[in-house]
């Protein structure tokens, strides 16, 4: 995706105060949460977020793939929970394999995750936090894992993972619309661990700027 300001000079005069205020009520929303003026559901079964900062892909479905081998490997049941973008469910859903629509109801990535690990309890639904709450308590796991979490602030977490594609250059990480992000690069700090991804595609102005 091409940088507005690159195509339209005269537009991105335009879009800068609309990036501005989509940054700042986000940084506002984290204060709240983090001075609990908002409240977050904290679940018994530990929680892992996977995210990132912008819209689009980062390779965060190979990564949710690969902590679920890992704690199988361990001997560990797993949950997952979903979104759900672009599909039909309407309430906190356990993805069936053998539904002939599953793709239409639950999306391609939670089918093909429960497709790749049969024994996961995969979930998807409008709402991060309440699909977790309903996996806890029809599911017997030990962690839950959380697909795009980094923005769910309603759901605490153990462990944040903030994951950063470095084949993008840097105008992809302004905040909407003048660039992909959902919010300021700075916020990278509410994270435990930043992965970085595609790195073998990497954009030599983006890698110095990280």
């Amino acid at each position: 995706m091409k940088n507005n300001q690159s195509q339209n000079p005269n537009l991105t005069k335009w879009l800068t105060p609309l990036s501005w205020a989509l940054s700042g009520l986000s940084q506002v929303r984290v204060w709240a949460y983090r001075n609990h003026w908002a409240s977050s559901l904290t679940l018994k079964t530990p929680v892992i977020s996977l995210g990132n900062l912008t819209v689009g892909g980062t390779g965060k479905t190979p990564l949710v793939d690969l902590v679920i081998s890992y704690f199988e490997s361990k001997d560990k049941t797993v949950g997952v929970v979903s979104r759900a973008y672009k599909a039909s469910a309407t309430k906190p859903t356990r993805v069936d394999i053998q539904n002939p629509e599953g793709a239409k109801v639950y999306g391609d990535e939670p089918l093909w995750l429960a497709t790749v690990h049969p024994k996961a309890s995969v979930y998807v639904g409008p709402e991060k936090w309440r699909t977790a709450r309903v996996l806890e308590t029809l599911e017997r796991v030990n962690v839950i894992v959380i697909d795009d979490g980094f923005q769910h602030l309603q759901l605490n977490r153990q462990l944040n993972l903030l994951l950063l594609d470095l084949s993008q250059p840097i105008s992809h990480y302004q905040v909407l619309p003048l660039g992909r992000a959902r919010e300021e690069i700075s916020q990278f700090f509410r994270a435990d661990f930043v992965l970085f991804t595609k790195a073998q595609k990497r954009n030599s102005q983006t890698e110095k700027w990280f």
